[in-house]
């Protein structure tokens, strides 16, 4: 039983990983229609917005998961707390 429970806890740990790293509500591939989302950073500093049909990723976006928009928000948006990777550059 050990044998089969330990590389299928492994496959769910990598599986969360490589869906972008969402804790709680998925990232869609593009934000819904009638919503918008807005990107913070930990330091709660807005990095992107992102309207109906435009897609929800974002090159430099990683590991967002869902929190509550502020009270000035309307219902239509969705907010997400997000981990900026830093541009490579090219030497």
């Amino acid at each position: 039983m050990k044998r089969i429970l330990i590389p299928l806890v492994i496959a769910l740990a990598l599986g969360s990983v490589v869906s972008f790293g969402q804790v709680g509500s998925k990232l869609p591939s593009k934000v819904p229609k009638g919503k918008t989302y807005v990107y913070y950073d930990s330091k709660g500093k807005e990095l992107r917005r992102r309207k109906s049909g435009q897609s929800a990723r974002s090159n430099n976006i990683t590991d967002c998961a869902q929190i509550p928009c502020p009270s000035t928000f309307g219902p239509d948006i969705i907010c997400w707390k997000c981990v900026e990777r830093p541009s490579t550059v090219k030497q």
